[in-house]
């Protein structure tokens, strides 16, 4: 125990556990449960709790985003997502924010969200483009990818490509 107390005070570590902000977690936790299961009032009941224990807590804002996503509130759900990036920008939200530019019809950066996604989860189904939001034209995304992909080449529209190796 003293080698560990020592190695930790040898490289400054001053890490404190927040008794809020694991509560507001754990709530975070509960409520992604909630709006996997389509309960989205007690969902949004945890969040409430969460994001009052801990306003800064990046899960509780990430689970505030999809909530308010979830209930088609889109403006608030970027705000949430936001928040959470500017905290951690290594937050797992890139598909939500895809979804999100898909919304505002920014095809391209949504490609490239969806892309960076699918390259961390291959096998999240839901964030290809064939049919990822019923809310998308799904023309006007069809038209901006071939257009993009004819215009840029091949090589750089990576929707039906095999993986490189």
């Amino acid at each position: 125990m003293q080698e560990f107390r020592e190695a930790i005070e040898a490289k400054h570590v001053n890490y404190v556990f927040d008794r809020r902000r694991v509560q507001a977690h754990a709530l975070a936790a509960e409520a992604e449960r909630l709006l996997a299961r389509k309960k989205a009032a007690a969902a949004s009941t945890r969040i409430t709790q969460a994001l009052y224990a801990a306003p800064d807590c990046v899960s509780a804002l990430i689970a505030a985003g999809r909530y308010n996503f979830f209930v088609n509130r889109i403006p608030k759900a970027k705000e949430y997502f936001s928040q959470a990036h500017s905290i951690n920008p290594r937050a797992n939200i890139q598909k939500e924010l895809g979804w999100i530019s898909l919304e505002d019809e920014n095809y391209s950066q949504a490609i490239s969200l969806l892309i960076d996604h699918l390259q961390r989860n291959a096998a999240d189904y839901e964030a290809y483009p064939t049919g990822a939001t019923p809310r998308v034209n799904p023309a006007a995304f069809n038209a901006h990818c071939v257009g993009r992909a004819v215009g840029t080449g091949r090589d750089s529209f990576r929707w039906s490509q095999t993986p490189r190796q």
